[in-house]
């Protein structure tokens, strides 16, 4: 059983892996310098781990105060889920294809959500400057570190069978080219009763091992210097605390990011340049 697993994962795992050079090859309009290479291979090698894991189950919680469970859809749609920041420029410039995509499958039986864990005021008020056909769900941030997401915009898909198909890190631009021939395989196999049931769905989902789960180090005392730039970066889940006030783990990642930049003798002004670019997944233009 575990060999025919794999079988039917390796497609899967190459087909991410070809999309996400395809993306860095597409979004890098020079020759990129080793920080770069290391954050596109990063996003890469997530991609690799999470395509064909069950995904996790979650509950999302929308604007209107509505609430749907994964287990709930699972194997009955095809399910999209755009992880995106209010201050993320890619998240803002993607919206329009994202939008256009939706609008062209809403007829199928396609589930597709946005989700942000900023404030429901901070998301609303985006919404008002920045259409967005699909629902919006508001997180805790329980759903993006149970998906393992590292960066914005991340976009995730499941399939009938529960399993995450298509896990990318970056602003999609060409939906034809990366998001339909999935969806349209996905609701093909709806269509074909090749579906999981809620039951069998939750039963693999609390047995599928963590996503991009990392050993995170305490935050430790900061020195003077470390401080002063700790103040200027804010949260990357957009919470409105700084590095000293958040004590979540994309702030620990940050502050061990920090402190490598001061070892290597890079400016302050640079330092938070480089980790706010970091976590916002295209290089700025």
């Amino acid at each position: 059983m575990q060999k025919k697993v794999m079988i039917t994962k390796q497609p899967l795992l190459l087909l991410a892996l070809l999309l996400a050079i395809g993306a860095f090859h597409l979004n890098l309009k020079k020759t990129p310098d080793e920080k770069t290479i290391e954050r596109y291979a990063s996003y890469m090698a997530l991609s690799f781990e999470a395509v064909g894991k069950v995904a996790p189950e979650c509950q999302f919680t929308f604007l209107t105060g509505e609430k749907i469970n994964l287990s709930d859809i699972a194997g009955k749609k095809c399910i999209i889920i755009n992880f995106f920041a209010t201050w993320c420029e890619p998240c803002k410039r993607e919206i329009p294809y994202l939008n256009e995509f939706y609008e062209k499958f809403s007829g199928e039986k396609l589930f597709m959500v946005g989700v942000s864990s900023e404030k429901k005021e901070t998301i609303k008020k985006f919404l008002e400057e920045n259409k967005i056909d699909f629902n919006v769900a508001i997180d805790d941030g329980v759903i993006e570190r149970n998906f393992g997401i590292s960066s914005y915009p991340t976009t995730v898909v499941i399939g009938a069978d529960g399993r995450i198909q298509f896990y990318n890190t970056g602003a999609i631009y060409n939906t034809e080219a990366t998001l339909e021939p999935i969806v349209k395989r996905i609701l093909s196999e709806i269509e074909s009763g090749k579906t999981i049931s809620k039951e069998e769905f939750l039963k693999l989902s609390r047995a599928e091992s963590p996503i991009g789960v990392r050993e995170h180090k305490k935050k430790g005392k900061l020195t003077e210097k470390e401080q002063r730039i700790a103040k200027q970066i804010y949260c990357p889940r957009g919470c409105g605390k700084n590095l000293i006030e958040c004590d979540c783990a994309m702030c620990k990642e940050a502050i061990e990011m920090m402190r490598k930049e001061i070892e290597k003798g890079t400016p302050e002004t640079e330092i938070v340049k480089k980790i706010n670019v970091f976590y916002c997944s295209v290089k700025e233009q």
